[in-house]
């Protein structure tokens, strides 16, 4: 009977060390799957925002030819002011900036408001009003922020900032910064702007942008030189 009860003891000892073994390895598998969960969501606007630069920049590619260089979510800092560009466009006609909105609803608000009122109707005729942030005002911000810093690095580029509402909102601002579609993207950044860039000029703010967006930092002004 000894060798049965032993050869029985070693099994179960074996059964019982491969059974600890899995129960480890699936709890590390769990603890790596933890680590992979994305972090806290980002608000309904947020991802409203985010969702309206994707559709934004698929409409756009089907635009651009081999000589714009497009480029999103770009961070700009300039005089402890910071600001994110939604997409930037450097073409032989000019450097632009876009900044993209994701509404639903009609716009009302005159160009030089600091607020406008954005409403909508539900399926059930209830009337919901937000105030937001004048997007022209917005992008005019974003436009002297990203051109001071370009001529600190020597670029006297000259930039033109736009709207982009994806959704074509009805609005009641008169300004030819607000655009409806790709076509119209189309007409503003093919037409040639107050001072174009030289090439020289077109590689130096895509290489000055690329380095940002590849450490992910902010775009600044150049340093000063240093005194002897």
């Amino acid at each position: 009977m000894e060798p049965i009860f032993s050869f029985l003891l070693t099994v179960g000892v074996v059964i019982g060390l491969i059974f600890v073994i899995v129960l480890l390895c699936s709890s590390g598998n769990a603890s790596d799957k933890r680590k992979n969960l994305p972090s806290p969501f980002e608000s309904p606007q947020k991802q409203a925002g985010r969702k309206g630069e994707r559709d934004a920049a698929a409409l756009i590619s089907r635009i651009c030819g081999r000589g714009d260089r497009v480029f999103r979510n770009v961070n700009v800092c300039f005089d402890e002011k910071p600001t994110e560009l939604d997409m930037v466009i450097v073409n032989q006609f000019g450097v632009f900036v876009l900044e993209v909105k994701n509404w639903v609803g009609n716009l009302e608000g005159d160009v030089d408001d600091y607020t406008w009122r954005k409403n909508k109707m539900d399926a059930y005729g209830n009337i919901f009003d937000k105030e937001e942030k004048n997007p022209i005002r917005q992008v005019n911000r974003e436009v002297y922020l990203f051109s001071k810093c370009l001529k600190s690095h020597g670029i006297p580029a000259w930039v033109e900032g736009y709207v982009f509402l994806i959704n074509q909102n009805p609005h009641t601002a008169q300004s030819d910064k607000l655009l409806a579609d790709e076509w119209e993207v189309n007409r503003v950044i093919h037409a040639p702007t107050k001072r174009p860039p030289t090439p020289a000029d077109q590689e130096k703010i895509c290489s000055l942008i690329s380095a940002a967006l590849n450490t992910g930092r902010a775009l600044t002004p150049a340093e000063a030189p240093k005194s002897a």
